[in-house]
């Protein structure tokens, strides 16, 4: 008998099809979005002008990345090293006579 190689996986060959050019934008796009002000789908699509289902599954995509790109907390979407902005401090109430 032969000893035969089978060929290496090339480490960057993806499953499927590739994506087209337009899913690719809509995707930096929704990303775009939520880095610049984290939001709910239905703020995404209201921001963005796109179809809900064309959010969501660009929402899908983009949280299901390696790494992910997105993810969840609670309804709204935000980037993974998003850090939520602290409040102010309240001023000191001014002493009344």
């Amino acid at each position: 008998m032969t000893d035969i190689e089978a060929p290496a996986a090339d480490p960057t060959a993806s499953r499927g099809r590739p994506r087209p050019d337009t899913t690719i934008e809509r995707d930096e796009k929704v990303l775009a979005a939520i880095t610049e002000a984290p939001g709910t789908r239905k703020q995404l699509v209201e921001r963005l002008g796109l179809a809900g289902n064309e959010v969501y599954l660009s929402l899908y995509r983009l949280s299901r990345a390696d790494p992910p790109k997105i993810v969840k907390n609670g309804s709204t979407w935000q980037t993974r090293d998003y850090v939520a902005p602290k409040p102010a401090p309240e001023a000191p109430a001014a002493p009344t006579e």
